[in-house]
């Protein structure tokens, strides 16, 4: 395997600039989605297992021309839910409901149906543009950075999102894309460094012309913007000759983000992996709080790389996390784990195929997962800061999870990877490059 490959792409005038991409994700739950319809007396009950009822309550009451106050819609549990994942399902049942009053309706996809026709998480390019590196080494700050944040926003206005809605003889307009204006909302998510920086602009493209239905994912934009900002701050670090962890700590006025980077740091270098023959090793952490206002979470790995195969093998990882007051400890470390399983199976193998029509992901074998065997061992630091406001687990570790597993990578190899799944066919391209 090569070392190298520069951290950054050094243009004229020393600006340093690069480009990270995340494809599109399937929402991907474990079991298909399901609901159950009855309509009597003009009045619709759905059970569904929502995030939001009262969300697809009204997007069910506008595709069906009717009064939200004709609609019920009661939570049940399934194998999960997140934002528009189980809204499709209540719409074909409610649809089918209003056509045979008096009988409840019970619909669940099927696996390759709900793989195919899901509304799936965005695509996401940016580019990033660090200003002279002089700045770095003279000053110790970081420079002004550029972002150019490209991907699918989430369809807004008068039509709809709901595929039934559009396939009914009184059909429903497809929804367009428009940018969403919620602080730290939709794909800027954790677009803004929360490192100080003098000068920071911040660009947003919204792409319109849409050919793949999308839909909120977990952390929505932080996945993306953090993989970019916490990878730049490694590639930073080691173009001006400086330890990655005192850089970020050199930029940081917070105490807090400090401490968990400290914390997380320490035991990191503390834990002695065991080593197998014909891998190399490395180690890293990335760092994030959670919308800039939330969370503060460190997440750090171990990994090996298989010298012939070019497959990651994910060995321990340690968070370190701050969420003000715990009222909850297993909750909260509960949370912030799985949440590292899921981003590593997005860094790792998830991604949508497509051919020049569709997408063809349409199981398990096509749109792989991280299995069980896969999951490396996680120890998780809670920092409890009593009197403090408490601020919830939210999603503070799935932005700096592929950021840490790309710098241990990194650490490892000496290959730069920033195009998301790390496939070994990547790796392999990367390593002959």
């Amino acid at each position: 395997m090569s070392n190298t490959h520069p951290p950054l792409v050094v243009t004229e005038g020393n600006r340093c600039t690069a480009t990270y991409f995340k494809p599109y994700h399937l929402l991907g739950s474990i079991g298909p989605s399901a609901a159950i319809a009855e309509f009597i007396d003009s009045c619709l009950t759905i059970y569904s297992h929502s995030q939001g009822p009262h969300v697809i309550r009204a997007a069910i009451a506008h595709a069906l021309a009717i009064s939200p106050d004709q609609i019920t819609v009661i939570h049940k549990e399934n194998a999960g839910c997140y934002e528009h994942n189980g809204a499709d399902a209540a719409m074909g049942a409610a649809l089918l409901a209003c056509h045979y009053p008096g009988y409840p309706i019970f619909l669940q996809w099927h696996r390759d149906n709900e793989h195919l026709w899901e509304p799936f998480s965005p695509a996401t390019l940016i580019e990033l543009d660090h200003a002279s590196r002089t700045v770095l080494s003279t000053h110790g700050m970081l420079p002004s950075t550029a972002r150019l944040t490209w991907a699918d926003h989430f369809p807004w206005g008068e039509a709809s999102n709901l595929v039934a809605a559009w396939q009914k003889a009184d059909k429903v307009p497809r929804a367009q894309a428009r940018s969403l204006l919620a602080v730290h909302g939709g794909i800027h998510r954790n677009a803004d460094p929360y490192y100080e920086i003098p000068e920071k602009r911040i660009i947003k493209n919204l792409i319109k012309d849409k050919k793949v239905r999308t839909s909120s994912t977990r952390s929505l934009g932080a996945f993306a913007n953090v993989f970019a900002i916490e990878s730049s701050m490694n590639e930073l670090a080691l173009t001006n000759g400086q330890n990655a962890i005192q850089f970020r700590l050199d930029h940081l006025k917070d105490i807090r983000a400090k401490e968990v980077i400290k914390s997380a740091a320490v035991r990191l270098n503390e834990y002695r992996s065991i080593e197998l023959a014909g891998y190399q090793y490395g180690r890293s952490l990335a760092f994030s709080r959670y919308k800039n206002s939330k969370c503060y979470a460190t997440v750090g790995v171990i990994l090996g790389v298989n010298q012939e195969t070019f497959e990651i093998s994910l060995q321990h990882t340690v968070i370190s996390a701050d969420a003000g007051q715990i009222i909850d400890a297993d909750g909260l470390t509960n949370q912030l784990e799985e949440e590292v399983i899921q981003a590593a199976s997005w860094t790792l193998k998830e991604t949508v195929q497509f051919d020049e029509y569709a997408s063809v992901s349409d199981n398990w074998d096509s749109y792989p997962i991280l299995t069980f065997p896969e999951v490396p061992t996680i120890e998780t630091i809670l920092l409890n800061q009593l009197g403090a406001p408490s601020l919830g687990a939210g999603e503070a570790t799935q932005g700096p999870s592929p950021a840490a597993i790309g710098n241990a990578v990194f650490d490892a190899t000496g290959i730069r990877i920033r195009e998301i799944p790390f496939l070994p066919e990547r790796m392999r391209s990367l390593a002959l490059d």
